[in-house]
């Protein structure tokens, strides 16, 4: 059987080397640097996929608060594939990591075109999208701090709903949510703490009433014909007025 030796560097003409930058006890950026041309439109995917694999490996190998990609020795005209790379995910179970990027005329326009501007995320220079890094990470980590023992999820169960059914109901309505805004951060930042949910009992008319809040997933049972038996919503630290009122299901 034959066996063919993979090298990353046979996908794309781009190179890449890291660098780490912190001022003291303060955040740990992590500098990630391409060069070269990237081709344009879709002859450039195995360009974005190279990118992408450097990326997730870097952050996989060394601990940072913040990165940075340094892209000002790279070309860059047009290709979506470049939108997967600088949105790319880290530790789903985490929020996810700050991260800016410094840029030249060699990509600054195609980038602010692709990302509608780019404000707060593309720097004209190294020092600047770092700095700019780091201070987003003191801000999440104050965030975290302050709405870590504060974030809560709410599900709603319909008081027509048994026992047994409602049991199910919650454990698929907790996972349906977690799996609908698993990208935002308040979400992931929930799921890393203390898991907070809060169980409650409402009326049809209250279950109605409370469809008309936002983000929120609506859980079916089958075996009741599909019926509408729960909500939950995404995990918050600010309520509505009624949500106060609901009564706990015990």
């Amino acid at each position: 059987m034959p066996i063919e030796d993979l090298k990353p560097e046979d996908l794309s003409a781009l190179r890449h080397r890291f660098s780490l930058s912190r001022v003291g006890d303060g955040p740990r950026v992590l500098i990630i640097s391409f060069q070269g041309e990237y081709r344009d439109g879709s002859a450039g995917s195995p360009d974005a996929r190279y990118m992408l694999g450097v990326t997730k490996q870097a952050l996989a190998t060394w601990d940072c608060d913040a990165f940075v990609f340094d892209l000002a020795e790279l070309t860059y005209r047009w290709g979506d594939g470049m939108l997967a790379v600088v949105s790319v995910d880290t530790d789903p179970d985490a929020s996810p990591l700050p991260r800016t990027a410094a840029v030249s005329r060699k990509c600054r326009g195609a980038l602010e075109s692709l990302l509608v501007g780019g404000r707060g995320f593309l720097f004209p220079r190294l020092d600047e999208a770092i700095d700019a890094a780091a201070k987003l990470a003191d801000e999440q980590e104050q965030l975290e701090d302050k709405y870590e023992d504060e974030l809560k999820m709410y599900i709603l169960i319909k008081d027509s709903v048994s026992s047994g059914f409602a049991v199910t109901a919650a454990a698929h309505a907790s996972l349906k949510s977690y799996l609908h805004n698993s990208g935002d951060w308040a979400v992931r930042l929930w799921v890393s703490g203390i898991f907070r949910k809060v169980i409650c009992r409402v009326t049809d008319k209250e279950f109605e009433q409370a469809k008309r809040h936002e983000d929120h997933v609506v859980i079916t049972e089958s075996a009741l014909d599909n019926q509408e038996v729960a909500l939950a919503f995404k995990p918050r630290t600010e309520w509505p007025k009624p949500f106060r009122y609901y009564q706990l299901y015990r």
